[in-house]
């Protein structure tokens, strides 16, 4: 084996650890930015967490009062259904008596 030969295979071989090394190097660059972004990410999103469960809390009670009055008016609802009911029941009653009444009177 000639010098030559040697030197050439001494480059070659920190050429290819120069390469592997560029390899971790930029994996773990790459690995340090993303847990980077990620924490950032992080913070710049927990006040608009805070935001929407503050918000979710706020329509849940508008919600509440919402179907609060909902069944208010559906209760109230029944009740004057009921009621016309009982009225239509009663005039029934009245238009037939009337009848009965007039049918005698023109006898």
């Amino acid at each position: 084996m000639t010098l030559d030969k040697l030197a050439l295979m001494v480059q070659g071989g920190f050429a290819e650890m120069e390469i592997k090394f560029d390899k971790k190097l930029d994996e773990k660059l790459e690995e340090k930015l993303e847990e980077k972004l990620e924490e950032k990410l992080e913070e710049k999103l927990a006040p608009v967490r805070e935001e929407i469960r503050e918000f979710k809390k706020e329509m849940s009670g508008h919600l509440d009062h919402i179907y609060g009055k909902l069944d208010d008016l559906e209760k109230e609802n029944q009740s004057g259904f009921a009621q016309y009911k009982r009225q239509e029941k009663t005039l029934t009653n009245h238009e037939v008596r009337i009848s009965r009444l007039e049918r005698a009177e023109n006898k």
